[in-house]
Parts: C-alpha cells; sequence; structure tokens
C-alpha cells in the first residue's frame, strides 16, 4: 500500500485485508511527485503480488492546486515505475476522497479520478476504487461520521467503509 497519510494512518489494514498481507509505505503529506521520486526505493524489499495507491489528495487543496491532467501524468508514470519492477502485477487506485476539509476542490478531485478511472479501464491490470459515495450523506456532500474532527483524514467508521469496498475488490481479485 504506497500513499499519503490516509494509508498511514490506516491502523487496521492487516486485520482489514486478512488473509491478504500488507505492506503499509504510506508517508504524511506524500504528493504525487513525492511517491514518483521515492517509488523505488519504496519497493525495492517488496515483493508484492499487487500494489495499492492512494495519492493525489494533498495535491487538490484550496491553498495550492494542481491541474487534473498534470496529476494524472504523474500518475501514468507512477504506473511506469511498477510496470518496470513487477511486470504483470495488478495495480489498485484508490480514488482521490472527498473531504470536509476540501470539499470546495471536490470538482477537480472528480476531474482527477475521472481521467484516472478512464486510464484503468483500458489495462486489464489496472483496477480503479471508488469509495466516494460511501462517503458521503444522503445530501451528496461528506458525511461528518467518516472524518475525524480535522475534516480530513477518515474516522473508525470511514476506514471501516474503506475495509469493505477495498476489502472486498483485493480479496476478490487476489485470493
Amino acid at each position: 500500500f504506497l500513499g499519503s497519510s490516509s494509508i498511514v494512518r490506516w491502523e487496521s489494514l492487516p486485520i482489514d485485508i486478512a488473509p491478504l498481507k500488507s505492506i503499509n509505505l504510506g508517508f504524511g503529506g506524500a504528493k504525487i511527485n513525492d511517491v514518483v521520486h521515492y517509488a523505488n526505493r519504496l519497493l525495492r524489499a517488496a515483493n508484492p503480488s499487487a500494489i495499492v495507491i492512494f495519492v493525489g489528495t494533498n495535491d487538490i487543496t484550496p491553498a495550492a492546486t494542481k491541474d487534473p491532467e498534470w496529476i494524472f501524468d504523474k500518475y501514468r508514470t507512477l504506473v511506469s515505475i511498477v510496470r518496470a519492477r513487477f511486470f504483470e502485477i495488478p495495480i489498485y487506485y484508490i480514488a482521490i476522497t472527498p473531504s470536509i476539509l476540501r470539499w470546495e476542490v471536490w470538482p477537480i478531485a472528480k476531474q482527477t479520478n475521472q481521467l484516472i478511472e478512464k486510464f484503468s479501464s483500458e489495462d486489464p491490470l489496472l483496477h480503479f476504487i471508488d469509495t466516494s459515495p460511501y462517503l458521503l450523506d444522503v445530501d451528496g456532500i461528506p458525511n461528518e461520521d467518516n472524518y475525524v474532527s480535522d475534516g480530513l483524514h477518515l474516522s473508525g467508521r470511514g476506514y471501516a467503509i474503506w475495509a469493505d469496498q477495498i476489502g472486498s475488490i483485493l480479496k476478490e481479485h487476489l485470493l
């Protein structure tokens, strides 16, 4: 599992995806360029049967938003790096999630997700996992119960949604 603080903070990850094994290689504040830059180092000791990535959310903030095409281009670079090291393993991209803190830039995140989803649909080894419908309330805004007080990171309930959605897909595909 590669990505930002949402991966780091997923403390129940080993239990949530069991009997699959996991290596948590997330690091706080990670942006897509950071993960691209450190990908070879992060993956050096790993011998994965799949890679799961959650990155991009820190590239889309009200104070400093990057263009969806730029983020998408960096994601393609990351896929190329993974492919050069691990030729035929599946890569799962967890879509950028909506959050209370960054709700005003959610349209940009959705555009980025759409680009990555389309790209993923063209390769049978690329998978796009969108948990956002489960994190929103009936009015289509982030459900406060799914986030801790910072309005950005997932709460236990939010991680339970991730466990259910992401865990079930990984188990279906990899077991």
